[in-house]
């Protein structure tokens, strides 16, 4: 028995216990099949992603989670290649929120003009749950540097800086 993370087209996720190779695992949940979720309802969607777990997987399950549950939420996610992290915008693109995992917490980061003053951004990590309010999220987002004079990062100016390495796609 091997455990599994299905990601759907409407960022809902499933973790689910499942026999088989992985080879076969894929082969059910595959990117496309659709599933209905639904228990009274028919709620049809589609797998978008699937993490098999056991091969040091934990940190890029948490950063895809709090992904879908921020995209649920109502903010434009962008994942990194390495689904390992991304960042968190609003309609404006005029601020960034990263986020990565640090010790199977999240890991939030304001981000800011790089300088040799203060760095590039603030820092917070919490459990998973802490991000299922989309107040809480927001409230980071629009977080203000705690240094005066700095410029924050617009979504333009991050992929700038890191887009070549990440390759940052929006879920």
């Amino acid at each position: 028995m091997q455990s599994a993370t299905v990601f759907f087209n409407n960022y809902d996720y499933l973790d689910t216990d499942i026999n088989g190779t992985d080879e076969s695992i894929r082969e059910y949940y595959a990117i496309g099949k659709p599933f209905n979720l639904g228990s009274d309802d028919d709620n049809i969607a589609t797998v978008k992603d699937l993490i098999i777990h056991g091969r040091g997987q934990r940190d890029r399950e948490i950063a895809m989670k709090f992904a879908w549950n921020a995209k649920r939420l109502g903010f434009r996610v962008f994942l990194s290649e390495s689904r390992e992290y991304g960042f968190i915008t609003d309609d404006s693109e005029s601020r960034v929120l990263s986020f990565g995992t640090s010790h199977w917490m999240i890991n939030l980061s304001g981000n800011y003009q790089p300088s040799s003053g203060h760095g590039s951004g603030w820092s917070i990590a919490k459990d998973l749950d802490v991000f299922q309010n989309r107040e809480f999220i927001q409230k980071c987002l629009y977080m203000e540097s705690p240094f005066k004079n700095t410029v924050l990062s617009t979504v333009k100016d991050y992929m700038g800086r890191y887009n070549s390495s990440s390759k940052f796609t929006e879920i």
